[in-house]
């Protein structure tokens, strides 16, 4: 037979729950202790972590770099979230107490993690993205550059692709 039960607040997988519900209607039939185990359903976008709902939210990386609302399914309903310009891979938005409650009657937050996504193109946009690529290139060769001179002068993984040994920089050798 079925029985409705009210969940409360808090409550986190696996964690046990007692009810009393009314027994059998025939002799003897008084109260019975139902015994409840919660287990919440996996997801690949959504966990749960302290009472925060943690959320992975596909973005293109035109999104990443202009900034986007994102809509997500939460606890109370579709929420638009601002994903700000400039985003990178591990920044998270966090929107306040509008995660799932804790048992200690605190209400957790949404984290919403940004997965930059790499879209299927078609051609004019892969022609726009080859246009992005050559005006990018020479600032993202400037800047390596001046990163791999910044840890080969301290004796980092360049020197020993070189074939120097525990060199500090270039004159060492």
């Amino acid at each position: 037979r079925k029985q409705d039960i009210d969940i409360p607040r808090g409550v986190s997988d696996g964690s046990i729950l007692q009810f009393r519900v009314p027994g059998n209607s025939g002799a003897g039939g008084g109260e019975i202790i139902l015994v409840v185990r919660i287990g919440v359903k996996k997801s690949p976008y959504y966990h749960v972590k302290d009472g925060d709902l943690v959320v992975r939210a596909p973005i293109s990386p035109s999104e990443a770099v202009l900034g986007a609302t994102v809509k997500i399914e939460g606890v109370d309903g579709l929420l638009e979230v601002k994903i700000p310009p400039m985003t990178r891979p591990g920044v998270s938005v966090v929107v306040k107490g509008r995660g799932l409650w804790r048992r200690t009657g605190v209400r957790g937050d949404l984290v919403v993690k940004p997965v930059i996504v790499s879209p299927l193109i078609s051609g004019d946009v892969k022609r726009l993205y080859e246009q992005i690529h050559r005006s990018e290139r020479a600032v993202m060769e400037r800047w390596r550059g001046k990163v791999l001179r910044f840890v080969d002068a301290r004796g980092g993984e360049n020197n020993k692709d070189e074939g120097r040994k525990g060199g500090r920089g270039p004159s060492s050798g």
